[in-house]
């Protein structure tokens, strides 16, 4: 699981994409269907979990001061707390209306926006974000060709940032062997 999660980290791969903007780190990781089949903890077994992630494509939306030790990002140009409720109800409930992807000219809407409060605990934010198609077409989009993760950021006010993932980076990701593996 290690040298799985080391290369899936390692942005030489491709299947993560970082930008520097205005002081924050945003990076986007690709999230492959054997990976999640690893972290999910039910009892299905390991063909069936394999199939229902491959009918959808899964991110990681990572939002991170650029340098340490800097206070919460969800404090970031938050001057009361009227403000503050504001960015949190933007990050939990609207997230969906700015990120979306695009293949082959298609744009593709998240089914599931799930943001990470820690409380204070961490100074970044952590957003989980998934896809899945909403018909025939879509599903052979999302199965073939390259994809831009947009994300139209208008909370930490970075703009619109493209995260473009080539389809054979994706297909290269390494098989992880569940033979031996208790689910």
């Amino acid at each position: 699981m290690d040298d799985y999660l080391t290369w899936l980290n390692d942005s030489e791969n491709g299947l993560m994409k970082e930008r520097i903007i205005n002081g924050l780190q945003i990076k986007v990781k690709y999230l492959p269907p054997d990976y999640l089949s690893l972290k999910d903890k039910s009892s299905r077994n390991t063909d069936s979990l394999k199939d229902y992630y491959s009918h959808s494509l899964s991110f990681l939306l990572s939002i991170n001061p650029e340098q340490v030790n800097q206070k919460d990002i969800v404090y970031r140009e938050v001057n009361d707390y009227s403000d503050y409720k504001a960015r949190i109800y933007q990050l939990s409930f609207r997230l969906d209306e700015l990120i979306s992807v695009e293949i082959e000219n298609m744009k593709i809407t998240p089914v599931l926006t799930s943001f990470e409060n820690v409380y204070g605990i961490k100074q970044g934010r952590d957003i989980i974000v998934v896809f899945t198609p909403s018909d025939e077409n879509q599903a052979k989009m999302i199965a073939s060709g390259n994809i831009d993760f947009i994300f139209n950021d208008e909370i930490f006010k970075t703009g619109i940032s493209h995260f473009q993932f080539i389809r054979s980076d994706i297909e290269n990701a390494p098989a992880i062997d569940f033979s031996n593996k208790q689910m």
